[in-house]
């Protein structure tokens, strides 16, 4: 699956969108770190570490989500770091 059709199937099951909106998909956000972890395994040593930056987004979901694919965090403050 493409991740336009992941993105589209998303939003049709989404029972009303207010706007403006933030829309986090967790099957997309899923082939992306899928993507994202492919490529760097190309290229990667065995002392690569991949890093998340709270900064990125805040949302508990998507760090929990992530939480399970990367290696640790990346914060700049007391309150990301709190996150």
């Amino acid at each position: 699956m493409k991740i336009n059709d992941i993105i589209i199937k998303g939003i049709k099951n989404s029972e009303k969108i207010d706007t403006p909106s933030v829309i986090y998909l967790k099957d997309a956000i899923r082939f992306n770190i899928d993507e994202a972890l492919k490529q760097l395994s190309e290229v990667k040593t065995n002392e690569t570490k991949l890093l998340y930056s709270i900064k990125a987004c805040y949302n508990s979901k998507v760090i929990s989500l992530l939480s399970r694919f990367v290696t640790g965090f990346s914060v700049s403050s007391l309150q990301e770091y709190k996150k």
